[in-house]
């Protein structure tokens, strides 16, 4: 049908549903139909009506269900939508509306879905909780995404269950109580790693006093990675600890740099939006193909890369309470920190970005050789500055076994076999050797199992 809608309709004064959606009816819409005072559904969408939306249709007082989206409406969006206390359903969205939106609207306590998205409404929506809590996903959308290209300024609604933006994208609205690189930064540095030393103090005072038995057969030696810069904070040296703080704030600042592209709201954030909440459904459809056999891929990946990490800085922790050992404490704080930290960015990016069980896999990676960062610099290192090195790696070698709890133990664990100096007979001459460091069949107990070996050693 087409046309214009009739102004005699409204002397039908017992109607109670007026349907004529869907049509190409124009002109704009009869201000009189807010006298029929029993008329509970209005539903004129998808039409070419024109002009602004009357305010004497809120007059109708028992409408529960007002639907004029898909239509080509201008102006504002008046206050007195108010005067609609028994709406239930209120659809405005796909218009040309503009202004702000009314904070009316926030005293509506029966509305369970407000849709005001693909307007020109900019400012501060009001904030109706009960449709956050209460709704659906699609029960309050507007255009709080980003970019907000087409609003004279940015629309803010905390309340929002989807925002949407100017390219007709949409994504559920997640509303941090604190910004998430804050979070991951005040968790994972401090809360938890002191609630872990807490709990470890107390198994170990309950092993003291012989109400637990828990042996401790690890050797310091095998808890700590040999392949990383961050086992210089186990040396003697300065320049090597000033090392090891810069690679980890790199790293840590670098996971940061991706925390805050998670961050829905940020201004630089790389957030996907997947959804489509179209003209033609009161429902919103996300296009995300990820789902849990993704999900669980990614988890796998995760773990198994940052498994032996996390399992050091407990075995570090450990170790620090029980021989109340600084470095191990602050090895072991740093590496936990480090490693959770790699777990919650990689996780909270895909949320934000992965569209698909592939990318959640392709930017897991990626994140994850950030965490591998420190490995690439003592391999530089290696390379640049070998007897340098040497040298800290027998610094270390004493240092640990000298703190060790088993001061009789004579064999170490089969974790340091890999003598980084085996059959070399000088430390000058260890890059020039061709056999492999890791490979190599001597250990680095037989370098330095005397003093009188390591002197004649490194005179040669």
């Amino acid at each position: 049908m087409q046309g214009s809608i009739p102004k005699r309709l409204t002397s039908c004064v017992n109607l109670e549903l007026i349907d004529l959606s869907q049509n190409n009816f124009g002109g704009v819409i009869p201000s009189n139909i807010g006298n029929i005072e029993r008329l509970r559904v209005l539903n004129l969408a998808k039409n070419k009506l024109t002009g602004s939306i009357p305010n004497e249709i809120f007059d109708a007082s028992n409408v529960q269900i007002l639907f004029l989206h898909s239509n080509t409406l201008t102006g504002t969006l008046p206050t007195e939508i108010g005067l609609l206390k028994a709406a239930r359903q209120i659809s405005l969205s796909h218009n040309s509306l503009k202004g702000t939106i009314p904070t009316e609207l926030a005293s509506m306590g029966s509305l369970t879905l407000l849709r005001l998205h693909q307007n020109r409404l900019f400012g501060t929506a009001p904030g109706i909780g009960h449709l956050r809590k209460e709704g659906t996903d699609s029960s309050y959308i507007t255009d709080c995404g980003d970019p907000s290209f087409l609003l004279s300024r940015p629309l803010i609604c905390d309340s929002c269950t989807i925002c949407c933006n100017s390219l007709n994208q949409c994504q559920k609205n997640i509303e941090p109580v604190i910004p998430v690189e804050v979070t991951g930064y005040l968790i994972f540095a401090t809360l938890v790693p002191l609630v872990l030393i807490g709990f470890i103090h107390i198994i170990y005072a309950a092993q003291k006093k012989g109400y637990l038995r828990m042996l401790d057969e690890r050797n310091a030696l095998s808890i700590y990675n040999e392949d990383s810069v961050y086992c210089l904070i186990f040396s003697n040296n300065y320049f090597a600890w000033i090392i090891y703080i810069l690679t980890g704030a790199i790293q840590a600042l670098m996971l940061g740099l991706f925390l805050k592209a998670s961050d829905f709201h940020d201004t630089d954030t790389d957030w996907q939006y997947t959804m489509r909440c179209s003209a033609s459904s009161l429902a919103c459809d996300d296009e995300s193909s990820r789902n849990w056999n993704g999900w669980f891929l990614f988890f796998t990946v995760t773990i198994l890369f940052l498994g032996a990490d996390f399992v050091d800085s407990i075995l570090q922790m450990r170790k620090a309470v029980v021989q109340s050992n600084k470095r191990f404490l602050l090895s072991g704080l740093g590496l936990f920190f480090l490693t959770m930290l790699a777990l919650y960015t990689s996780f909270l990016y895909n949320v934000a970005l992965a569209a698909s069980n592939t990318e959640l896999i392709m930017n897991a990676v990626i994140l994850l050789f950030i965490n591998d960062l420190d490995e690439k610099l003592l391999n530089i290192l290696e390379s640049v500055a070998p007897t340098w090195i040497a040298n800290r790696y027998i610094e270390i070698e004493l240092n640990l076994s000298n703190n060790d709890d088993n001061q009789d133990e004579i064999e170490r664990p089969p974790r340091f076999v890999s003598s980084r100096f085996a059959g070399i007979k000088s430390l000058t001459s260890w890059k020039e050797q061709g056999t492999s460091r890791r490979t190599s069949g001597l250990t680095m107990l037989g370098i330095i199992g005397s003093s009188v070996n390591i002197s004649k050693h490194t005179s040669e």
